[in-house]
């Protein structure tokens, strides 16, 4: 299994680094126009964001001389992900910043190995972590552009593993530290919470939750000082109504972030342009192109008509996904979808009250089916759906792919389920007595 673990290791490293030194040498920082590259008549754009570069970057730049997060700086993430990327820089410079995000990618799919062996043969499971390895869509989002869904995604499959592996400490502890890389991963917390009361003894259950507890509160607690309005404000994504007080420095990273993130409009530009399919924004030594909902292939059905279809398509597949689900509830693999779902509601929420969906969001979302798929059939599907949302553009219609993913994962599964007396006795088998 360690020779297994390390290949994989190794593939998503290979990968991963290649495209590091691309990006780095050819990439978006470097002015090639992606229109022509990567859209066409049959590609309605793939979401190249220079987010690193436009965000990420400059909030490390402003940390580094000695500004405060939230209170100086709008940052709308938790701790963490901004203080993992600052020691990077002061030894390597910018792209030296991204080491943390591009790493923790590919030391995820090793985890994912890991992960799925707890549900399927070892051959099935090592086909999951190659194909996340290898797989384009993670690949571009977290190998070649560096969003932020990383470490987080990293953190939170290892703190799966260890669940369900009979170490709920040390679970506890990388549950806290992926919510302080990315707070939306917060709303899975009742899945532990079950996991935790049906497995272990209420002793166990509250130790957990005051090592996870103390970890984000010694986190936060600084900024909770210093600035506990300008702190809950920003990381609720403004939800907390609490006024933000006049910062000293506004940072020049983001320019009304908390409306609709990620796009040139809300920078701080230079010049605006507009073209067909994206619009362009010159902001500092670099150009950052928002692709436009509106693609090639949609000028007579327009995304916002996708999107409006998407929500009435939405509710019923949600539904037929739980109930499918919930007829397995005794599978040990029930909780972990259920956290998909949880998932994936709570982004469909954050649609009408934050921004739009991003699918970069969904990189948690997906790796779930992944590990617990028992069959080549459903284990494909997995593989496949992430690909297939490539080709459709943002927006509500991106939470139909995860759906349809754990319903068909769930469907298709039902032949191999496992109870949780199985786990359990998995469990005392592989890890022995509960500790």
């Amino acid at each position: 299994m360690r020779r297994t673990f390390l290949i994989i290791l190794a593939v998503a490293l290979a990968s991963r680094v290649s495209l590091a030194i691309l990006q780095f040498v050819y990439g978006i920082n470097f002015g090639l126009n992606f229109d022509n590259y990567l859209y066409g008549p049959f590609n309605p754009g793939l979401e190249i964001y220079r987010d690193f570069y436009g965000y990420y970057l400059p909030q490390v730049v402003e940390l580094s001389k000695g500004l405060i997060p939230y209170k100086e700086i709008i940052y709308t993430y938790p701790p963490l992900f901004l203080y993992s990327l600052y020691p990077f820089y002061k030894l390597g410079g910018a792209f030296a910043a991204s080491f943390p995000i591009w790493f923790s990618d590919a030391a995820t799919a090793p985890v994912i190995y890991l992960l799925a062996r707890q549900f399927t043969s070892p051959k099935l499971s090592l086909i999951a972590g190659i194909s996340y390895a290898i797989s384009p869509f993670f690949l571009l989002y977290e190998g070649y552009l560096w969003f932020s869904s990383q470490p987080m995604a990293f953190f939170i499959v290892l703190s799966l593993y260890l669940l369900f592996t009979n170490r709920p400490y040390w679970s506890a502890v990388l549950f806290a530290v992926a919510v302080l890389f990315r707070q939306e991963i917060i709303f899975i917390f009742p899945i532990y919470v079950i996991w935790y009361l049906m497995h272990y003894p209420r002793p166990v259950f509250f130790r957990a939750l005051a090592i996870a507890s103390s970890i984000i509160l010694m986190v936060s607690l600084p900024f909770l000082i210093i600035s506990p309005g300008e702190y809950l404000y920003m990381v609720s994504y403004g939800i907390i109504p609490t006024a933000v007080a006049g910062s000293s420095h506004v940072s020049n990273s983001t320019v009304n972030i908390l409306g609709n993130s990620a796009t040139a409009s809300s920078l701080t530009c230079n010049t605006i342009s507009d073209t067909w399919r994206s619009q362009i924004c010159n902001y500092g030594n670099f150009t950052y192109t928002d692709t436009k909902l509106l693609a090639s292939w949609t000028t007579i059905f327009s995304a916002s008509f996708i999107d409006f279809i998407s929500i009435w398509i939405f509710l019923p597949l949600f539904a037929a996904t739980l109930y499918n689900l919930v007829r397995l509830r005794k599978d040990r693999g029930f909780l972990i979808l259920l956290g998909a779902l949880i998932m994936t509601a709570i982004l469909a929420m954050l649609s009408f009250e934050i921004h739009q969906i991003y699918r970069y969001y969904l990189i948690p979302v997906y790796i779930m089916p992944l590990v617990i798929s028992r069959t080549k059939s459903s284990l494909t599907l997995a593989i496949a759906l992430p690909l297939a949302s490539l080709v459709f553009p943002s927006g509500f219609v991106q939470l139909l792919f995860p759906l349809l993913d754990c319903l068909l994962v769930v469907i298709l599964n039902q032949k191999t389920s496992f109870t949780l007396e199985d786990n359990e006795q998995h469990l005392s088998i592989t890890m022995g007595p509960n500790s």
